[in-house]
């Protein structure tokens, strides 16, 4: 289970005084008003993999079309935001929003193990593949990934860190 959520992604600074352009990932983009708190985050892959982090506090939230404006205490400046531009914004699970029963945040999908009607484990959920409409579960078999997309006709059940799906003509051969 992760303890921090992701809630958006920064952009390009807005105006001279520091004010990071947030794209949410969220599904309720005015919840960034009752935030107090964010984490950023960059993390880069590569031969060193590293992660830079930092909590700040929620000074001032704006919402500006489709994205969030937001005023992080200690950044002030233009070139003090500009350093944060691609960085992830993450919230830690207690202030994540309540989901209602059934729901789950997307990353808690990844390590769920994912059974064939009935009790034959195909793998476990290593990555997610989100498609516009849908979402797909990249699972990791024995031998070989499956790709699951999550819709009612094949994902029956989620409980208890467990997938159960339905299999249709070609769904395990791709």
């Amino acid at each position: 289970m992760l303890e921090e959520l992701r809630v958006g992604i920064v952009g390009k600074p807005h105006g001279l005084k520091g004010e990071l352009k947030v794209f949410p990932t969220t599904d309720d983009p005015k919840r960034f008003s009752a935030l107090k708190e964010v984490i950023l985050k960059k993390e880069s892959k590569g031969l060193i993999s590293k992660e830079e982090r930092e909590e700040r506090e929620v000074s001032a939230v704006r919402y500006h079309k489709d994205t969030v404006l937001l005023s992080l205490k200690g950044i002030d400046s233009i070139e003090l935001a500009e350093k944060y531009r691609d960085y992830s914004l993450y919230v830690k699970r207690e202030e994540a929003l309540s989901l209602a029963e059934g729901e789950y945040f997307l990353g808690d999908y990844l390590g769920m193990e994912v059974f064939i009607e009935g009790e034959e484990s195909l793998g476990q959920v290593s990555e997610l593949i989100e498609t516009g409409a849908n979402l797909v579960f990249v699972v990791k078999g024995k031998d070989k990934e499956y790709l699951i997309p999550h819709v009612p006709a094949i994902v029956y059940s989620i409980e208890n860190n467990r997938i159960h799906i339905h299999t249709i003509p070609g769904l395990l051969e791709l």
